[in-house]
């Protein structure tokens, strides 16, 4: 029912909440301080010099006497320069973890993606509908899939059932997955049965222009 789903969803939804907030918790507890490298400078202070007195200033000595150095960053002892630890509030916290989570993943996955577009692409050249199919060919490949779709119907509406009754362990579970994956791919080779046998008064064009295509995907995966 609608309300057995809702309650299983917001059990779902406050769950992966708990979890993801006692782990942001944890992280915040023994990471969540922030590095300042800061350097000490310091420097005497006299009366306002006449502007014939700035002349004594040089990059060798550019700090009042007796301090000549430890006014300048460039100048001062290594010693000058320190470290503070501070805690950052958690929701700068939250920000900063997933600006970095996100860049490395996003470094990742884009890479991937980059690399296999122009591999896709040609593939899908490869494996081009080559010549349009008849019409016999096209009956009997249509009837096929049709079977095939009632075949995953059937399973669906099994699975469905299942549902209903509460029984969603692990099993279920994998049966869904390879029911949508059955689905998906009927779904492709509808689009493909489509592409091999155009129909209408333009059927010529279109298959000119699937053609093209093909060989667009083939210039752009090569150029890629």
């Amino acid at each position: 029912s609608v309300g057995k789903r809702l309650k299983s969803a917001l059990i779902w939804v406050v769950a992966s909440a708990v979890v993801c907030g006692l782990v942001l918790g944890i992280l915040y507890a023994l990471i969540g301080k922030v590095d300042f490298t800061v350097r000490h400078l310091s420097s005497s202070v006299q009366a306002f010099p006449n502007p014939n007195q700035f002349g004594a200033f040089t990059s060798g000595q550019p700090c009042i006497a007796p301090l000549t150095r430890q006014c300048s960053a460039n100048t001062a002892p290594p010693n000058s320069q320190t470290t503070w630890t501070m805690r950052a509030t958690f929701p700068e916290y939250v920000v900063a973890l997933a600006t970095i989570v996100g860049s490395v993943l996003f470094t990742i996955f884009g890479g991937v993606g980059i690399a296999c577009l122009p591999l896709s692409l040609i593939f899908s050249f490869v494996r081009r509908p080559k010549a349009v199919i008849t019409r016999s060919q096209y009956i009997k490949e249509a009837t096929e899939l049709g079977k095939k779709a009632k075949e995953l119907k059937k399973a669906a509406e099994a699975l469905h059932q299942e549902e209903r009754s509460g029984n969603k362990g692990r099993k279920w579970r994998k049966n869904v997955k390879a029911v949508e994956k059955e689905l998906l791919l009927l779904e492709n080779d509808m689009n493909a049965l489509e592409e091999m046998y155009p129909q209408g008064e333009k059927a010529e064009a279109t298959w000119a222009f699937t053609v093209l295509a093909y060989i667009g995907k083939l210039i752009f995966g090569i150029v890629g």
